[in-house]
């Protein structure tokens, strides 16, 4: 270890064995004469700052100085060492030089490494912050700077950023979009509104008054009657024309030309839509024209349940009274299950010939009725009219519903078959005119046909009723479904 610790000296310190250096004014010296050397300097009057240099604090009692020589100096008194002892002196001198400078080579290689990174990269020294949003934002604002600075990774950001902020705005517009529409699909169906027949009546006197339509004390004398009818659930019949298949018997009967064969329901009062339901009661008054062929058929007999169509009554809120909710095919159909009465929903969901037309409607309807002719009303000696044992049926399609009381078969160049429909849309002083009309000529039918080419709607349904429901399918039946066709 001494051979080795002389080795380092020796190579450190680039003097002769026998020379040494002298701690305090720093000539060489040999190390016979070293000690007189360093106690010459000590004798002599020295500041404050000679005898402090290079030194070590070590006592509590005195401050002690290290003079790096063969001497340490308390107070006044002078402690010589020894050559050895100067050697290891020496040589823990070396060795504490040697770690310092390798420190701060060191921290001077980190530093300049780092300085080369953030020139290289423009990067700004990180700042952190306790918070961690804060620390977030610090970080987005530095990447910006970043980004700033450099053009090509710039407009790759901002390309980002419009992009995004394009399908947010798409998305935006989008949902609005599709909020419109269904604000617009609740006013046209009513489901927006709380106000029924009650409201849409009155306001609609109220017009009148202010139009000079009619007069304040008509307006009293009708809206009191409204309620009347209200309260007591009995309708007036102002709305109601009777005798209308009566009447096209009759005409059947006297022949109509171009006509082959005619087939009709049973007798079937027709109630057309007032100022009270206009724009939302079709479905409504078809069902009192289907429910006034029933009650002239003794096999139907109303029996109230509960619990029919739980789906659909979700979907109108289980609520009708005093609203403008439209019904369709499914609330008729559910209403007759309710009292018992089997009914049966057809769906032609699509077109089956040219043009967007339904010849196949066309032929179901006109099986339904063949199939339940009663022979043993047959007109003697007619071969046009084919009375029927069945009641009308109702049909729906988008926006409106109507009637269908019968279907012709014609021949000639005009061959084809045309359904004979009532539609709650004509008033009851226009059916009366047609009741006229049909009493004196054919001609006045053409208000109650309708020809394949006129019947181009995408969709249609049919409810037809069929005899009453046994116990057994009364719990099956709460569960509406449809036959489609084809």
């Amino acid at each position: 270890m001494k051979r080795r610790r002389d080795e380092l000296y020796r190579h450190d310190i680039d003097f002769p064995l026998s020379m040494s250096i002298c701690p305090v004014c720093g000539t060489s010296v040999s190390k016979e004469d070293i000690g007189i050397h360093v106690e010459d300097h000590f004798t002599q009057p020295s500041t404050s700052d000679e005898s402090n240099g290079l030194g070590c604090l070590e006592d509590d009692r005195a401050k002690q100085s290290c003079l790096e020589g063969q001497a340490v100096v308390t107070g006044t008194e002078f402690i010589p060492f020894s050559t050895s002892d100067w050697d290891d002196h020496i040589f823990g001198h070396t060795l504490e030089g040697d770690n310092i400078s390798s420190n701060s080579t060191g921290n001077s290689i980190l530093t300049t490494f780092q300085q080369q990174q953030q020139e290289q990269y423009d990067v700004p020294p990180l700042v952190y912050s306790q918070n961690d949003q804060a620390l977030a934002q610090e970080l987005e604002k530095q990447e910006m700077e970043r980004l700033e600075n450099q053009p090509c990774e710039w407009d790759d950001h901002m390309l980002a950023q419009a992009l995004e902020s394009e399908q947010r705005r798409e998305f935006e517009e989008q949902r609005k979009q599709e909020e419109e529409e269904y604000k617009k699909l609740q006013a046209m169906y009513g489901m927006s509104s709380s106000s029924g027949y009650a409201t849409q009546y009155s306001r609609q006197l109220e017009k009148d008054v202010s139009r000079n339509k009619t007069s304040v004390g008509d307006y009293y004398a009708r809206k009191a009657e409204m309620l009347k009818i209200l309260m007591t659930d009995n309708d007036s019949g102002e709305s109601c024309t009777r005798g209308i298949i009566p009447q096209l018997h009759h005409r059947y009967d006297m022949g109509v030309s171009g006509t082959k064969s005619s087939w009709l329901a049973i007798d079937t009062d027709h109630y057309a839509s007032t100022v009270g339901d206009a724009g939302w009661g079709c479905g409504y008054r078809n069902l009192q024209m289907l429910i006034s062929s029933l009650l002239k058929m003794d096999i139907y007999k109303p029996v109230m349940l509960n619990g029919f169509d739980k789906q659909g009554a979700e979907q109108l809120g289980c609520k009708l009274v005093n609203t403008r909710k439209w019904i369709g095919a499914t609330e008729i159909a559910a209403l007759f299950r309710s009292l018992q009465i089997r009914a049966k929903i057809i769906d032609f969901h699509q077109a089956t010939g040219c043009d967007g037309t339904h010849p196949e409607m066309f032929s179901w309807i006109k099986r339904y009725f063949s199939c339940s002719v009663n022979s043993s009303v047959l007109p003697m000696g007619s071969s046009v009219l084919r009375q029927t044992s069945v009641p009308p049926l109702y049909l729906q399609h988008q926006g409106h519903s109507r009637l269908v009381i019968g279907i012709e078969e014609h021949s000639g160049k005009d061959g084809g078959l045309y359904l004979l429909l009532f539609d709650p849309s004509h008033s009851a002083k226009q059916m009366q005119g047609l009741v006229e009309d049909i009493q004196s000529s054919s001609s006045g039918l053409r208000h109650l046909r309708r020809s394949l080419k006129q019947m181009r709607c995408k969709q249609y349904q049919i409810v037809y009723v069929d005899g009453i429901m046994e116990p057994t399918e009364m719990e099956q039946g709460k569960i509406l479904d449809s036959l489609r066709v084809p």
